[in-house]
């Protein structure tokens, strides 16, 4: 047996050791070998990668189908493409729920964000909708198309004003011990002992120009570049629309 613990709170070291003593004394687990430890992997995408993976749900009365867009940036451990995809993220967050869930109303569920897999870091948008996954993904693209103009059109002082938005949250102080603990126990999860990513990531994020935003976003997630790389997984309802927009005819 493996064991990893994380011991977190008001407690000295040595009542901390006591307390994994105690756990070994009662499960008296046999050492395995590190050869034979889990090996955390990811998916990584080679450059232009266009790839979609489709699942029909179970349940054959639900109506919703589902879409989860993602476009990879980079290594997790990348503090410059953290930077940017959590700039990104901040840019395009508003826009995106204003565009897809209120002018078009795809769905109940709209979101995007910076995505942290075990080594890979990228952006993603989710839908869940009762229009079909290949038009939601139509529709993203075309709002991946609308993102490059406003990153052209952003004036320095709202570029600048973004960034700051960035670096406050990363900086933020955490509320609630539990907070602490989950941001401590993914570092220990994930084997990235990187306990101080949020003051390297404020660090990155502060030198950042709207070029090379531009640069980024043109690169790994407009989508007309052979360089980009996409997965988009498609969760598709077995039920019937109860109703068929006309922008959805066909798909």
């Amino acid at each position: 047996m493996h064991m990893e613990i994380l011991i977190h709170g008001n407690l000295y070291k040595e009542d901390a050791l006591k307390l994994t003593d105690m756990i070994e004394s009662t499960l008296k687990p046999r050492v395995l070998p590190q050869q034979q430890w889990r090996v955390r992997r990811g998916l990584l995408l080679p450059p232009g990668s266009n790839y979609v993976w489709k699942k029909t749900l179970k349940d054959p009365a639900n109506v919703n189908h589902c879409i989860q867009y993602y476009l990879h940036a980079g290594d997790r451990g990348d503090y410059n493409v953290r930077a940017k995809t959590l700039l990104l993220d901040q840019i395009v967050d508003e826009p995106c729920f204003n565009q897809l869930r209120t002018k078009e109303q795809l769905g109940y569920i709209v979101y995007s964000g910076a995505w942290t897999s075990i080594t890979q870091y990228g952006f993603y948008f989710v839908i869940q909708s009762e229009k079909k996954a290949p038009y939601l993904e139509t529709r993203i693209e075309e709002f991946l198309k609308t993102v490059a103009t406003t990153l052209e059109e952003m004036s320095e002082a709202e570029f600048e004003s973004n960034k700051r938005s960035v670096i406050d949250k990363r900086l933020e102080r955490l509320k609630y011990m539990e907070q602490e603990s989950n941001r401590h126990w993914s570092h220990i999860h994930t084997e990235h002992y990187t306990f101080d990513n949020a003051q390297r990531d404020a660090a990155a994020i502060k030198p950042l120009t709207k070029a090379d935003m531009i640069e980024y976003f043109n690169h790994y997630i407009h989508p007309c570049p052979p360089s980009r790389a996409k997965i988009a997984v498609y969760l598709e309802a077995q039920a019937k629309r109860r109703h068929i927009d006309r922008a959805d005819i066909g798909t």
